[in-house]
């Protein structure tokens, strides 16, 4: 079976709700999952912005929100990288790196710079996941700290 990389429709949001309610329970760092507020982000994700999933046939492998939007300072464009998501069981499938590639892709076509990152439970393996990054090809352009997390 013959592994693809597609864009997300409204049909998605059940199957990608349920990995977005997985994500939040292993690696949000903050706060609790509001239902509506996370619906109503995913429908306007999928209706006005690119969500790209890898299937297999029609098992979802991962996927990946991105958003055409501005820095605060600007009015000209990039393509963000809001989440990547790719369940335990499918890690080491290079489902991330065909992602990325795609996003990628699509950040050059558009004529777009591409920012992505992470934003993570502390308890995570930042240096992975930053090794990861770092090969995408990207340069790295800042970090973030949050303070408040409950152990």
């Amino acid at each position: 079976m013959i592994d693809s990389v597609l864009r997300c429709g409204l049909s998605d949001a059940d199957r990608l709700l349920k990995d977005l309610r997985n994500m939040h329970r292993e690696i949000a760092p903050f706060g609790q999952w509001d239902e509506e507020t996370c619906v109503n982000f995913l429908e306007d994700s999928l209706s006005n912005h690119i969500v790209l999933k890898r299937v297999k046939g029609d098992e979802l492998l991962g996927h990946m929100m991105l958003r055409i939007e501005s820095h605060w300072y600007t009015k000209e464009k990039a393509l963000y990288e809001y989440y990547v998501y790719v369940p335990p069981q499918h890690r080491r499938t290079r489902t991330a790196f065909d992602l990325y590639k795609v996003a990628k892709a699509t950040a050059k076509v558009l004529g777009l710079p591409f920012f992505y990152g992470t934003f993570r439970n502390p308890k995570a393996q930042f240096e992975k996941v930053n090794k990861f990054l770092k090969r995408q090809g990207g340069e790295l352009t800042g970090v973030q700290y949050f303070i408040g997390v409950e152990e």
